[in-house]
């Protein structure tokens, strides 16, 4: 259950990855932890799936997050933002 950004009340059925994962970021929240830290934790925490796949999954979940106002914003990745700047 979350709330837009119209702050209407949502529901959203997740999985266990997914639960894992917002339990990452609303613990951390005062580490100022990158959504790709969160990620790595994540998969780090799922020796059977391939890391690369949990990455890519997990991005678009961030971004579709944002999306939806369930999330305010990620901090930037420095590599990434370097690559932006070149």
């Amino acid at each position: 259950m979350y709330r837009d950004h119209k702050d209407v009340v949502r529901f959203m059925a997740i999985n266990q990855p997914t639960a894992e994962l917002l339990e990452q970021l609303r613990t951390g929240v005062e580490t100022y932890r990158t959504g790709r830290y969160h990620l790595q934790r994540l998969a780090e925490s799922m020796p059977g799936m391939e890391p690369g796949r949990i990455l890519a999954f997990g991005q678009s979940l961030l971004e579709d997050f944002i999306e939806r106002g369930i999330l305010i914003g990620l901090i930037p990745d420095d590599r990434e933002s370097a690559q932006s700047h070149d």
